[in-house]
């Protein structure tokens, strides 16, 4: 029988992180948060879910590469369960959001198509090279992952060129693409329903593959207990130490439901890294005015970027990482092994930036959010993502790990 591999990167307390470190990131967060308010003060509450968002994923190490390289690579499924234990309490709240709360509310539906197949393999593949997701590079790079730097840097070049290309894209494969959601082909709610028994079932099919590597030895928490964990440690303990992947995926989930009902949209990221990449290029005296992805968005190219809600929760996100490894004494600068690891970080966030744009969003916005809202677009996604990180996997090993050996 297979040993259980412990996939989770050991904590590491930098003796350099003082007291200096805590206070200059509380106090850039304080800052961030001041100027956000200034430019529009309903986006405060943008910028405060995005710091939450960041705090979450930074604590709990919620990776969403692990969720689908582990269950290949090592056969561990701890991760994977955890993110559709959250899947399934987003598919819950955004569901009772829509439908009861407030029914003008738009899930996250896009078409289905031969996009969704290329961006989700080519977002597959781009994350398991860069060991990082969307998220993970905003969260990593608020840590001083150099590494995920690159990874970020390639994420707005890959989505920003994916963006020029959209009208082609648009006439190739996603006009004539289907839009279909289970609440549309089952009503509700029945199409709710159905979504929570297709989630139980993956839950049920990942248990019976760990359960092949390992023998089933229950959840793998990578920090205490759950149920001994924040509800009885005092403020300081609980920001020093790490969280549980099962609060990690409650959080993300209500935080993500309350960005909807906040924001009246899912939060997203790819779009916001786009919209950097297009006011660079502009101000080089490019023309993405022209593009067709900004046919409807032509203020954000002229407004100052604090403004506009997608920047704001991607800053939001790095400065809530950056303020919980200062608090938990884990903010340093992680330099690269070698300029093969900062190319692959680099050449992966390009693949993930084009695939998620032409696919209508990364793990965030197609694949959680998609999911969550029911469409089969954000199944689909995942399903190549899959395909693509088993891709991947067969490439970094070919290239690093055999190296190695």
């Amino acid at each position: 029988m297979n040993q259980r591999l412990n996939v989770v990167a050991p904590r590491y307390r930098s003796t350099s992180s003082t007291l200096v470190s805590k206070i200059g990131a509380a106090v850039l967060a304080s800052l961030l948060a001041f100027s956000v308010y200034r430019e529009n003060p309903g986006l405060a509450g943008v910028f405060l879910i995005g710091l939450m968002v960041g705090v979450t994923i930074q604590k709990s190490r919620f990776c969403f590469v692990a969720c689908f390289r582990d269950p290949l690579l090592t056969g561990d499924t701890t991760l994977s369960r955890a993110l559709v234990l959250s899947l399934g309490l987003a598919t819950l709240g955004f569901s009772l959001a829509a439908h009861y709360w407030d029914p003008s509310l738009k899930l996250v539906t896009h078409p289905m198509g031969l996009h969704t197949l290329i961006g989700g393999v080519l977002f597959g593949v781009g994350m398991v090279l860069a060991g990082c997701c969307a998220s993970g590079a905003l969260v990593r790079t608020g840590e001083g992952s150099v590494a995920q730097f690159f990874a970020l840097s390639g994420l707005v070049l890959g989505a920003t060129w994916a963006a020029s290309h959209l009208g082609w894209w648009h006439q190739v494969a996603i006009k004539g693409s289907p839009v279909i959601t289970l609440h549309k082909l089952y009503g509700w709610p029945a199409g709710l329903m159905v979504q929570l028994t297709a989630l139980a079932l993956v839950y049920y099919l990942l248990l019976v593959l760990e359960a092949r590597n390992f023998g089933y030895q229950g959840l793998r928490p990578h920090a205490q207990p759950f149920k001994m964990q924040l509800p009885r440690k005092p403020l300081a303990e609980i920001l020093e130490s790490p969280w549980s992947y099962e609060i990690g995926a409650v959080l993300l989930a209500l935080l993500s439901v309350f960005s909807f009902l906040y924001q009246g949209r899912p939060w997203s990221i790819t779009t916001g890294l786009a919209f950097w990449g297009a006011r660079v290029l502009a101000y080089l005296e490019g023309a993405p005015q022209d593009w067709l992805f900004f046919a409807n968005r032509q203020e954000v190219l002229a407004i100052n970027l604090l403004a506009e809600p997608r920047t704001v929760m991607n800053i939001a996100i790095i400065c809530g990482a950056l303020l919980a490894s200062a608090l938990a004494s884990e903010l340093r600068l992680r330099k690269t092994r070698s300029y093969k690891y900062a190319l692959a970080a680099f050449a992966g966030g390009m693949m993930m930036g084009y695939g998620a744009r032409i696919a209508s969003g990364c793990n965030i916005g197609a694949l959680y959010n998609g999911i969550a809202s029911t469409s089969l677009h954000g199944w689909a996604f995942a399903f190549f993502v899959l395909v693509g990180a088993y891709a991947g996997t067969r490439i970094l090993i070919r290239l690093f790990l055999r190296a190695q050996s």
